[in-house]
C-alpha cells in the first residue's frame, strides 16, 4: 500500500510540473527577447565552396516497356445456405409512466 500511495504522489508531482507556468515564461522570453541578426555569408574553411550554375540537367532515361500480365479467370464461390431459424416472439415490455 505504501509504495502506491507514493507512486501515486510522484505521478501527481510530475503532472504538477508539467501543467507549470513554465511554458508562458520561455514565450514571454521569446516575445521580449528582440530578434537576432542573420549572420553574414561567410567562407567556412574546409566547405568546398557553392557552386556558380545553376541546373545541372540529367540524361533522359531510357523507356522501359512492362510485362503485360495474362488475365486470370477465378472459379465461382459457392453457394453459402444459411439455414432458416424460427425465434420467438420478442416480449412486451412495459415502462413504468413516472408521475
Amino acid at each position: 500500500m505504501a509504495s502506491r500511495a507514493s507512486m501515486l504522489a510522484m505521478i501527481m508531482a510530475c503532472a504538477l510540473l508539467l501543467a507549470g507556468s513554465t511554458c508562458d515564461a520561455a514565450r514571454n522570453l521569446a516575445d521580449t527577447t528582440p530578434a537576432a541578426a542573420a549572420p553574414a555569408a561567410s567562407v567556412v574553411p574546409g566547405l568546398p565552396a557553392e557552386p556558380t550554375d545553376t541546373v545541372t540537367l540529367m540524361p533522359p532515361m531510357p523507356s522501359v516497356t512492362l510485362p503485360t500480365v495474362p488475365q486470370v479467370t477465378l472459379p465461382p464461390m459457392p453457394a453459402i445456405v444459411v439455414p432458416k431459424a424460427v425465434l420467438p416472439p420478442m416480449p412486451k415490455v412495459t415502462l413504468p409512466t413516472v408521475p
